[in-house]
């Protein structure tokens, strides 16, 4: 749902929530802004403590995250976050930067990788095609 779009009730619906974990402003703005353009209320973290405790806090409906962040790399958030109950079944986008085996990401538990820099239009199409597929934010899609 987009921010202000009206449900069947006529009442006002929330935006889905996209966790951004991404340690480089300079990547890290320009996705958060197409991202919020699109009517997605994103959440920044620029490590991956600070991204779980975000997780806790705002429950999004998607998580975007660097492979390689300065506290914990993707693979130990993904672990970490798929071990969390609330957080488990929550579409997982992993954003990569130099040459990465893909088969430890499927195992660990992404549902799409992209390789940085990836364009703004790339990346809503995924996040929109797994929102879509999930309305709650269920599944993870392989």
């Amino acid at each position: 749902m987009v921010i202000g779009q009206r449900t069947s009730s006529g009442r006002r619906a929330k935006a889905r929530v996209v966790l951004l974990v991404e340690a480089s402003p300079a990547v890290r703005l320009p996705l958060a802004e197409s991202l919020s353009g699109d009517g997605l209320a994103v959440i920044e973290a620029t490590s991956g403590l600070e991204a779980l405790h975000k997780a806790r806090t705002f429950k999004p409906h998607i998580v975007i995250t660097d492979l390689y962040l300065p506290d914990l790399d993707g693979l130990s958030l993904s672990r970490a976050l798929r071990a969390q109950e609330f957080i488990r079944d929550v579409p997982l986008i992993g954003l990569v930067g130099r040459m990465t085996a893909l088969a430890p990401l499927r195992v660990a538990g992404f549902s799409v990788i992209l390789r940085k820099p990836c364009s703004s239009r790339l990346l809503l199409e995924r996040v929109r095609g797994l929102l879509d597929r999930e309305p709650s934010g269920g599944a993870v899609c392989r």
